[in-house]
């Protein structure tokens, strides 16, 4: 199995800590570290998928729970025009890679600060 990149210091981090504390920790302590490890390497994992149907189909970029599709008049920071909007909520247990549903060109990116929402909330999409 692939992990994202992003992750190796992370779970090495994870993994080296719970080895330390197997080796000379007691167990109560330790296995709650073993789990954490576990936890933290499950998090970057980076499975191959198969797209059903091919080129034919516009699959969800996330892996999660699609808890809102919202038709948005004219957003003016993507698209100028009437559109949908996807809001994908990913639980700590989903895959935390985000994939390209389709084909195309970036041609705009823009930082927004976050509020501090719940994920799973409607208001955290916006």
């Amino acid at each position: 199995m692939r992990f994202a990149r992003e992750g190796y210091t992370y779970m090495t981090l994870a993994v080296a800590v719970s080895v330390l504390a197997l080796a000379s920790a007691p167990w109560w302590i330790a296995w709650p570290l073993v789990v954490l490890a576990g936890l933290v390497i499950n998090f970057f994992r980076d499975p191959e998928r198969v797209i059903p149907g091919g080129d034919q189909l516009i699959t969800a970029p996330a892996d999660g729970k699609v808890v809102a599709i919202t038709e948005v008049l004219r957003d003016e920071r993507f698209v100028e025009r009437p559109c949908r909007r996807v809001s994908i909520f990913m639980s700590p247990l989903n895959v935390h890679v985000n994939r390209l549903p389709v084909d195309g060109t970036v041609r705009h990116v823009e930082h927004f600060d976050g509020q501090f929402h719940a994920a799973f909330l409607d208001k955290a999409s916006s």
